[in-house]
Parts: structure tokens; C-alpha cells; sequence
């Protein structure tokens, strides 16, 4: 184990070397991306201690969860429902797949 661990070790260090060499260079070519980069810390949280991401995601309020609630309990309610194609029982498993 101790040598495939520095194995990993080795090709992490190359990686990253290679990882801040393509920065550099890309930083040559763009200095707008290095501004950019520069405010982040390595795992892309604004050096300030915000996140920087999702501050303009809308949480949905209760209401909308249960509408959202019954949408899905209709689908399923549909999808019971032998009196319909094969066509669009395919369609409403499809849309019920993801849950």
C-alpha cells in the first residue's frame, strides 16, 4: 500500500502542477479570468467567506411545494388508469421516472 500511495501522491503533485501551469498560461492570454479566480479560494468560495453561488435561488414557499405535491400525485393517479394508450402510459412513467 505504501507504495501505491506514493504513486498517488506523485501523480496528484504532477496534476496539480500541470493544473497551475494551464492557469498561468491561461491567465496570460485572459487577465479578466485571473481577477476572477483570484477572489476564490481553491474550492471556489469567495475569499470574504461567502459562497458566491445560489444567493439568487428562490426557495419555494409551501404553497408551491404542495402544488408541486399534488402535480406529481396526479401523474401517478394517471398512470393507474388502464383505460389509456400504451402511448401515453409510456408518457406519464416517463415523467414519473425521476421520482
Amino acid at each position: 500500500f505504501a507504495a501505491a500511495r506514493e504513486a498517488q501522491q506523485q501523480a496528484m503533485s504532477a496534476l496539480q502542477d500541470r493544473s497551475s501551469e494551464l492557469a498561468r498560461l491561461g491567465d496570460e492570454n485572459d487577465p479578466e479570468a485571473r481577477e476572477a479566480r483570484d477572489e476564490r479560494d481553491i474550492l471556489g468560495r469567495l475569499n470574504n467567506g461567502e459562497s458566491g453561488y445560489g444567493d439568487t435561488v428562490k426557495i419555494p414557499d409551501e404553497m408551491e411545494r404542495q402544488k408541486a405535491r399534488d402535480i406529481l400525485n396526479e401523474i401517478r393517479r394517471r398512470a393507474g388508469d388502464r383505460t389509456l394508450t400504451q402511448e401515453e402510459l409510456d408518457y406519464l412513467n416517463r415523467l414519473l421516472d425521476p421520482f
